[in-house]
């Protein structure tokens, strides 16, 4: 029988740190209220409408159940004191690519728990229709912050999410996580593109939408991603950092120096940077986010 307490048991050796079966309940009866608050009705990175990615059955039609998991990513490396002239990469670029990392736990997992039974499924990490947050909600692995990241109590939020659908029926009886936010709002008015209203976010002001989408940087010389509104967290604060190897970096490589940078040539950035989420974005795009960040500097 293929539960939670399997599942968790199993998990550890391929790095995964949280795992759980979605409740289908809870699923089917999440409200707009729980979505429009936590998701809103329009995505980053995505053109449609939210309903479009609560569809799970257009990746594999004959889904019967949903395995959601997740993998930390939470660093200790900080900027260096000589950090004037040096730029800024989102903790989420750190190390290895962490699609290749999570659909390689995942797709372990997968294998092992649905070898004996021979039932179908396929792994996501970030890569599917269906939406890993709202699978992870609804698996129990942790309550959507008011800055719309899912957060664990003991993790926090610097957390990769995948899931997996199969054609096994799996369910498990799970309420939702009550939020644990209280009346802080660190995260929101720590924002440094004011990109909270009404805790929805507004990507298209996010510094981490527009260093990827549109071109440019952020405060602190973001040029790729932002991590502000995580790092200010009380719960990744007293998270556990540098739990998997496979997301170290150096401090060059997270805080580069600028001119170093924009200095790189193509076969150079792909070598400090080609088995990174960073490279998906591309050479041409982080480079002139630094250019526009140093001009607008001088």
């Amino acid at each position: 029988m293929i539960d939670n307490s399997l599942l968790s048991s199993k998990a550890g050796k391929y790095g995964i740190d949280l795992v759980g079966i979605v409740s289908k309940t809870l699923l089917s009866s999440i409200s707009d209220q729980v979505i429009s608050a936590n998701v809103g009705r329009k995505l980053a990175f995505f053109k449609g409408d939210i309903s479009d990615r609560m569809d799970y059955k257009k990746e594999m039609e004959d889904t019967e159940g949903i395995i959601a998991f997740g993998i930390s990513y939470a660093s200790s490396i900080k900027m260096p004191e000589d950090g004037e002239n040096r730029l800024r990469i989102s903790k989420c670029a750190y190390g290895e690519d962490y699609h290749e990392v999570l659909m390689r736990a995942g797709r372990a997992l997968a294998g092992e728990v649905f070898s004996a039974s021979g039932a179908k499924y396929k792994v996501f990490a970030d890569t599917g229709i269906f939406l890993d947050r709202i699978a992870a909600y609804c698996a129990g692995l942790g309550f959507y912050g008011k800055n719309n990241f899912i957060i664990n109590e003991k993790y926090g939020s610097f957390i990769f999410l995948g899931h997996i659908l199969t054609d096994m029926p799996l369910d498990c009886d799970v309420s939702p996580v009550p939020s644990l936010c209280g009346d802080c709002h660190k995260c929101l008015t720590a924002c440094p593109a004011k990109a909270y209203g009404d805790s929805v976010l507004d990507y298209g002001k996010c510094t981490s939408y527009i260093t990827q989408k549109q071109g440019g940087y952020g405060k602190g010389g973001y040029i790729y991603g932002c991590d502000v509104c995580q790092d200010v967290c009380p719960f990744n604060l007293s998270a556990p950092k540098d739990l998997h190897k496979c997301f170290s970096t150096t401090i060059d490589k997270a805080f580069p120096e600028a001119e170093t940078l924009v200095n790189m040539n193509k076969d150079e950035f792909d070598e400090t940077y080609g088995n990174s989420s960073l490279a998906w974005r591309g050479f041409e795009r982080i480079k002139n986010n630094a250019l526009m960040y140093m001009s607008d500097k001088k």
